[in-house]
């Protein structure tokens, strides 16, 4: 089952209706893949992968401040993601985020300024075949009462972020092994923290990662589930 992704949350409420805040795709339900693409869909080695296919700016900018918790939300039916894989979440500095196309560099710590923040679950249960599915969507955000001045952690391009090969994206949840160690794309930011449960067992744990500074905001961190 393919998801579709149009709604910000902040602080847990809904703000604005389908695409106020996040930007309009042509992929609907569609995942992103790198083997047996759907037809209207793309690659994850394209330059729409970033905010998904052919999409287009949101209506507004949402303004954030230093410690709201943002998240992003399917669209009206949805469930919550039915297959297993783990969740992380990308932002890039832009000086406009109702038209930069994302170009830039993908952190994952803010200093004030205007963001594209990518929300993004990668599917496994066709992993073992090489046939990961990638669901994302972009929001349209302006952060506030930061002191932060600089991003430390590493940066990445999207595309590139991910490789066909990667082990991350080619993990079996049918075989043997009960524990998904590779998290996929770069580190998570110090401070940030890791969520879930990965090695079979039941219940989730949650975990920072160690440096950084204690004024670190909710907004940006990387968070794996």
């Amino acid at each position: 089952m393919g998801t579709h992704i149009p709604l910000l949350l902040v602080n847990g409420a809904q703000q604005g209706g389908d695409n106020t805040y996040i930007r309009k795709h042509q992929n609907s339900y569609m995942p992103t893949k790198f083997k047996n693409v759907p037809s209207s869909s793309i690659s994850p080695t394209e330059a729409d992968f970033s905010c998904n296919k052919g999409s287009t700016a949101a209506v507004k900018v949402f303004t954030v401040k230093t410690g709201d918790k943002v998240g992003l939300k399917q669209a009206f039916g949805g469930t919550g993601m039915l297959h297993p894989g783990p969740t992380q979440v990308y932002m890039s500095p832009v000086s406009n985020a109702a038209s930069d196309k994302g170009t830039g560099t993908w952190h994952k710590t803010i200093p004030n300024g205007q963001y594209l923040v990518r929300g993004e679950h990668i599917s496994l249960h066709g992993a073992q075949n090489g046939e990961a599915e990638f669901y994302y969507a972009c929001a349209q955000l302006e952060v506030t009462g930061n002191t932060a001045t600089t991003m430390p952690g590493t940066s990445v391009k999207i595309p590139s972020v991910y490789k066909q090969a990667d082990a991350a994206v080619n993990f079996s949840l049918w075989g043997s092994l009960t524990s998904y160690n590779t998290i996929p794309g770069p580190d998570v930011i110090p401070s940030g923290t890791t969520r879930g449960s990965a090695n079979g067992s039941s219940g989730e744990k949650s975990v920072t990662v160690a440096g950084g500074s204690s004024a670190s905001s909710d907004i940006g961190s990387k968070d794996d589930f």
